[in-house]
């Protein structure tokens, strides 16, 4: 990306309770203090709602459901891109934050909305979300130890027909994101940054291989779609919003004695396959507007 090109939208996408708005909140923590790959010279207009997010951060809470009824609450600033060849370049950067139900829908239904379509288009990048420990998380329907569950009345089975598991649902967001992301963008490459959040609650043993590897185990089918990468670059990460989980005994209490605003981290597979483990939360973001990561020293 050149300094000439000065729009790069990003859009968030995942079900709900999946982090998207706890990594807003932290995002623009990061974009404010201004020593990572992303800052911004100037604070933008409108900040309002994600300055909610960060308050319940700070608080040690994580960042509850939020509720738009499907309608963009739009983060968006000037950011200065601070590090590697692009360094002084600034970049348009567009976050819109929008309920997870719309996108659930859309899996369900097989379509988007065309409001949607159109900004989805015009979009560099998305960082596309996904959090085991959700609630929300739905297994895929194993054929073997659910022979006595298929022995049930069919209504239900069926009482929760909306409901479509989960790696169904990421796969299905990957095929809609090959088929328009950045298609009104010529010549660019998407790039899709899939956030495992909530890394830092996963056991030690699922942490090891890095985000992959993780996804590979846990969503075997989406992680085949992940390789088949077609017309978009993809490329997971695992952010810890918190630097611990704030529901393990004692890490809210150190949490609330550091200072909460430079706390969290990003882990990802370095250029040189190295694993690596930033506390520039930025990164993600950055990647998928098209910036190009570091090299590890």
């Amino acid at each position: 990306m050149s300094s000439a090109q000065s729009a790069a939208s990003i859009l968030m996408i995942g079900a709900h309770d999946t982090g998207k708005s706890n990594y807003l909140a932290r995002l623009w923590l990061a974009l404010r203090r201004g020593n990572g790959l992303l800052g911004i010279p100037e604070d933008p207009e409108h900040i309002e709602y994600v300055e909610e997010l960060i308050t319940e951060l700070r608080s040690g809470r994580y960042v509850g459901r939020t509720d738009n009824d499907g309608e963009a609450r739009d983060f968006e600033g000037r950011a200065i891109i601070g590090a590697g060849p692009q360094k002084g370049a600034f970049v348009e950067v567009l976050v819109p934050d929008v309920a997870g139900e719309l996108w659930e829908t859309a899996s369900g239904e097989r379509e988007v909305e065309r409001q949607w379509v159109e900004r989805i288009r015009q979009c560099r990048g998305a960082l596309l979300f996904l959090r085991f420990g959700s609630k929300h998380h739905v297994d895929a329907l194993n054929w073997v130890t659910s022979a006595a569950a298929m022995k049930a009345p069919i209504a239900k089975l069926v009482a929760k027909p909306s409901q479509v598991a989960t790696q169904i649902f990421l796969t299905d967001m990957i095929n809609v994101l090959e088929t328009n992301l950045g298609k009104a963008i010529p010549g660019v490459t998407p790039r899709v940054a899939v956030i495992v959040a909530g890394w830092d609650s996963i056991p030690a043993e699922g942490r090891e291989g890095g985000p992959a590897a993780y996804v590979d185990q846990i969503y075997p089918m989406f992680g085949g779609r992940m390789l088949d990468e077609g017309r978009l670059a993809i490329k997971p990460f695992g952010t810890s919003i918190t630097g611990g989980d704030l529901r393990t005994a004692g890490h809210r209490d150190e949490y609330l004695k550091s200072n909460a605003d430079q706390e969290g981290y990003v882990v990802y597979q370095a250029n040189d396959g190295t694993l690596t483990q930033s506390e520039d939360m930025t990164v993600p973001a950055a990647w998928a507007a098209g910036i190009d990561l570091p090299e590890t020293d």
